[in-house]
């Protein structure tokens, strides 16, 4: 495997060696998996080994140095071994690279490694990739110089300005143009008597002229002397319709000089009342004399149309009072209004109710025996429980020293202290069975009070020696 090699830039070498046995020169060892490739290279002055792992050439932090070959085949070329070697896949190649490589056996079995050798990449043409006969043969070369001689015989000498020095036979139409013919290209004696003649006939005399010049003077004194800004001043006598728009009007243009009637916005028209509301006048702003005659029978009038004709006309205090005080009650008044309180409120006689004295009096339903201080003078709701310390410790101790046997009502906890005392001293007993066999007694210790279920650990009855019940006597 020792030698030398090339392989094209971007191509593939197949890296091959044999492995011998090194006690028997001529016996080839097969099936090793120890036999391993190692590929350097210099770069400049650096010496970088490639890294199989990652296809790339470093100087430190290798994965992979050495790449395991594989036997090409045990049966028909028994002992050689192989590893197809991309130089495409190098992440960091250099241009025509040389590259070296060493095959080694870690097993130290064999006799004829390590083994050396050396790729170089790119180092001879790279453009001889078809075949030679591909190409043209020396009959057709010696026709192409036949014909290049011709072509030679017609061509002048010499270019003259880099251009070719010809004899112009003939032109195609329209290839002379103004930008070819140069400045007095065409002089007098290039120009024939009838060409003259021709062109003094398509220009003005000064006849034509002169009519010309003084239609000039006659659009002169029509002009404006000067433009402003670019623009011809005039002097507008008529307009067409909707010719000024509010994009013709800029920003401005009319002020107060211009429309002295503007002068009178001097607020914002948003900060003035409303149709309708423009009568929002002061208190007292339109008085008796301020009033004309027919404003007033406008006004009556208009009043009839609400209230009904002849329920307002000519009404007084008198007459407004007593309609008041007939209204129905108690009528369609709001929550509050003297109406709602007296329809709803004053729905009996006063008559009907007791007066003061027969509150007092012993033979009605409040004898006046327990009206007997004002009502001020006893707690508001909410003081009366306003206690003093020695008052609140009194009314505890009284509360804790109340008899556990005393009246209780149901789900109370006084209640529940007396049951909580009978389940820790009365008499409790256990019998046979799983159903009402634990049975706890009154303070008599005879009158069953509960009953409890006891069974075993599976839910099965339990046993007591028989006509021997487990009990526990009352405490004391």
């Amino acid at each position: 495997m020792s030698g030398y090699r090339r392989i094209q830039t971007g191509g593939s070498d197949r890296i091959v060696t044999s492995v011998l046995h090194a006690g028997d020169p001529t016996s080839p060892l097969t099936g090793l998996t120890t036999v391993v490739l190692s590929i350097w290279r210099m770069n400049g002055v650096t010496l970088e080994w490639y890294d199989f792992a990652d296809a790339t050439f470093k100087t430190v932090g290798w994965t992979t140095l050495q790449q395991v070959m594989t036997a090409l085949d045990v049966v028909r070329s028994p002992g050689v071994y192989q590893y197809l070697w991309t130089t495409v896949s190098i992440t960091n190649p250099s241009a025509d690279d040389s590259y070296f490589y060493r095959v080694t056996d870690t097993s130290l079995q064999t006799r004829n490694v390590p083994q050396e050798g050396m790729l170089d990449v790119g180092q001879y043409p790279d453009k001889l990739d078809v075949l030679v006969s591909s190409r043209a043969s020396a009959v057709a070369l010696a026709a192409v110089q036949s014909d290049t001689d011709d072509i030679q015989a017609r061509l002048p000498v010499a270019l003259i300005s880099g251009r070719m020095d010809s004899s112009v036979g003939a032109m195609t139409a329209n290839v002379l143009t103004a930008a070819a013919v140069a400045t007095d290209a065409i002089d007098a004696d290039a120009l024939a008597a009838d060409a003259i003649t021709e062109i003094q006939a398509g220009l003005a005399t000064a006849l034509a002229l002169a009519a010309v010049q003084a239609d000039t003077d006659d659009i002169q004194a029509r002009l404006p002397a000067t433009l402003n800004a670019g623009r011809m001043r005039s002097h507008v006598e008529e307009m067409d319709t909707d010719v000024i728009g509010a994009t013709q009007i800029a920003a401005g243009a009319i002020g107060t000089s211009e429309a002295p009637l503007l002068a009178n916005l001097d607020v914002a028209v948003s900060t003035r009342a409303a149709p309708g509301a423009a009568m929002d006048l002061i208190t007292n702003a339109v008085d008796a004399n301020a009033l004309a005659y027919d404003a007033i029978i406008e006004i009556d009038a208009e009043l009839s149309v609400v209230h009904g004709a002849g329920s307002w006309e000519g009404s007084t205090a008198a007459a407004v009072a007593t309609a008041v005080w007939d209204e129905a009650l108690p009528g369609a008044y709001g929550v509050g209004s003297a109406g709602k309180i007296v329809g709803d409120d004053l729905d009996v006689k006063v008559s009907t109710r007791a007066t003061q004295s027969q509150i007092l009096s012993d033979a009605t339903p409040f004898p006046g025996v327990w009206v007997d201080a004002a009502v001020s003078s006893r707690a508001v709701p909410g003081d009366a429980m306003a206690l003093t310390p020695t008052e609140r410790l009194a009314v505890a101790n009284k509360v804790w020293d109340e008899p556990l046997q005393g009246i209780h009502g149901a789900d109370t906890a006084g209640e529940r202290l007396a049951m909580a005392e009978k389940l820790l001293r009365n008499r409790l007993e256990l019998a046979d069975g799983s159903v009402n066999n634990w049975i706890l007694y009154d303070d008599d210790s005879v009158t069953p009070l509960l009953s409890f279920n006891v069974t075993d650990k599976v839910g099965g009855a339990i046993s007591i020696i028989p006509a021997v019940p487990a009990r526990r006597t009352r405490g004391v």
